[in-house]
């Protein structure tokens, strides 16, 4: 069977396949909470736990998860590791969501959307 030829402006499967995998890993609100804390620089483990009030091992796994999707940097220093995000790249897609929720949201008064 010929192979399918790629149409010009379309994703190809493994394309997809890895866009896919970045949503999953920003589609659970731990992990939304954890990238919107370091926006403000640098934070470790114990400063995440604090700020956002998950549980240590969720924390910690949530970090592995975005550190792994490439989606954080980490730095450790002695015993501590300090986590900040890679590039703009998740807060300009986080902006371009909350502006479609705050439009269909707008006059109704439920859930303030801007960041």
């Amino acid at each position: 069977m010929p192979k399918k030829k790629k149409q010009q402006g379309k994703l190809g499967e493994e394309a997809l396949e890895a866009m896919a995998a970045t949503f999953r890993v920003l589609s659970e609100p731990g992990r939304l909470a954890l990238i919107q804390e370091v926006k403000e620089g640098e934070r470790t483990v114990g400063d995440l736990v604090d700020e956002t009030g998950l549980a240590q091992a969720s924390v910690s796994k949530h970090l592995k998860i975005l550190f792994d999707a490439g989606l954080l940097n980490r730095r450790k220093e002695g015993v501590k590791v300090y986590y900040s995000v890679k590039g703009d790249f998740v807060y300009s897609l986080c902006r371009m969501v909350c502006q479609k929720l705050d439009e269909e949201q707008r006059g109704r008064g439920e859930i303030d959307f801007v960041i």
